[in-house]
């Protein structure tokens, strides 16, 4: 593509130059269409730090801001993600010249996800979600979901939260980044109401959708079930719940994580940084072999995994028999919810004894991933009409009004 050049005439490569136009932070994914028609043909091309152009942090592209005048909007990697996958820029994976420990089986679709899961904004204004509904403000998110959950991509990670050992998926990846992101450069998904948290449009973007699928891959709709002898679990369902269990167990992962580097850490060029991406790097980083050694051979690991696989077992034997009319959002606050809660049952004589010791000894607290995956807090405002049996957010509720009247 494009037209060749006489050697003679190019210009030699600036120390602080980045590798490709396409390594550019500034650069929209629309950009990249224009581009590459021009012959910017350099989907494989990596920079120094062995990393291909989808793998540069692009936060704004899963910004979204729905309003009345443009309630049909849609999020920028949303729209593009089709294009990107047929012209080749999705299918590279990186390598690791830096030994900064990344995932070199990570695909562009895997970034994909983990910068959803630790960046995605949207905000819908003016009451939108009562006037045209939750799957109308929250379509496009929807279809980004899907196409995570259709992609076959895997890398090689080896953690006792996969399905059948098959390594981590995007969807996957997607949930956990969420579940563990919380610092102020990627605090994780995000839907607002206006100025106010909206926990059951966040609920609705995760969790609602069927628990069976056709043969063919594709989902039911709502209150439509397929017979019997045609009916399997959507791995959608199937992933996020071996997830949430892993998480309410608190066992350790072994698989890679998506992370923020120190720039200031790696021996390359100042200036690069000024055209990159600033003082923190976002990548994919694959757990540390000792530590994932260590895990594995511990012996409560090894006993909490037995019980994650008996657990399973049992959601799966529930899902099959009492929930095939229902979405997995009421089989995760039903069944699921009152089954781990069984497994923590409070030993009133152990926190009498620990209240004898301690001060404000706190009891019935989820962990913290669990807490985030089903009942997200905003730090500071929050507006809930959660489906969730919790009744904890009245206080929060009134926080958020007196913020509202206060013309925050």
């Amino acid at each position: 593509m494009g037209e060749p050049v006489e050697q003679s005439l190019l210009v030699p490569m600036c120390k602080d130059l980045i590798a490709t136009v396409y390594h550019s932070i500034g650069l929209t994914f629309p950009d990249f269409e224009t581009f590459y028609a021009y012959g910017f043909d350099h989907q494989t091309v990596r920079n120094e730090l062995g990393l291909p152009p989808m793998f540069v942090s692009r936060p704004y592209a899963y910004r979204l801001f729905v309003t009345p005048l443009d309630s049909q909007k849609r999020l920028e990697i949303e729209e593009s993600l089709f294009w990107l996958t047929i012209h080749g820029f999705m299918a590279p994976t990186p390598n690791d010249p830096q030994n900064l420990g990344l995932n070199v089986h990570a695909t562009g679709t895997h970034f994909v996800a983990a910068q959803t899961g630790a960046h995605l904004y949207i905000c819908i204004t003016e009451g939108l979600c009562k006037q045209i509904g939750y799957n109308n403000c929250l379509q496009s998110a929807r279809d980004l979901f899907c196409f995570l959950a259709k992609a076959p991509d895997r890398d090689e990670c080896i953690c006792w939260c996969h399905v059948n050992g098959d390594g981590c998926s995007p969807l996957h990846l997607l949930y956990k980044t969420h579940a563990h992101c919380e610092d102020r450069f990627k605090y994780g998904m995000g839907i607002w109401d206006d100025v106010c948290w909206d926990q059951a449009a966040f609920n609705a973007l995760l969790l609602d959708f069927e628990i069976f699928e056709r043969h063919d891959n594709t989902e039911t709709s709502t209150g439509q079930v397929p017979d019997n002898s045609n009916k399997q679990f959507s791995m959608r369902a199937i992933e996020f719940l071996r997830l949430l269990t892993f998480e309410a167990l608190e066992m350790r992962h072994t698989c890679c994580m998506y992370e923020s580097v120190e720039t200031l850490d790696i021996a390359l060029q100042h200036d690069y940084w000024d055209c990159y991406t600033g003082s923190k790097l976002e990548v994919i980083l694959s757990c540390d072999p000792a530590v994932a050694k260590a895990v594995r051979s511990d012996i409560h690991e090894q006993a909490s995994a037995e019980l994650l696989d008996s657990l399973m077992a049992n959601f799966t034997t529930e899902m099959e028999q009492n929930y095939s009319k229902g979405t997995f959002s009421k089989f995760i606050f039903g069944y699921w919810q009152s089954r781990i809660q069984e497994l923590y049952s409070i030993q009133h004589g152990e926190v009498e004894k620990m209240e004898q010791i301690l001060e404000n000894v706190q009891i019935g607290i989820w962990p913290r991933p669990v807490e985030r995956l089903l009942w997200h807090r905003d730090r500071w405002r929050f507006r809930n009409e959660s489906i969730s049996s919790e009744d904890e957010t009245a206080e929060e509720i009134d926080d958020c009004e007196d913020s509202e009247s206060d013309g925050l």
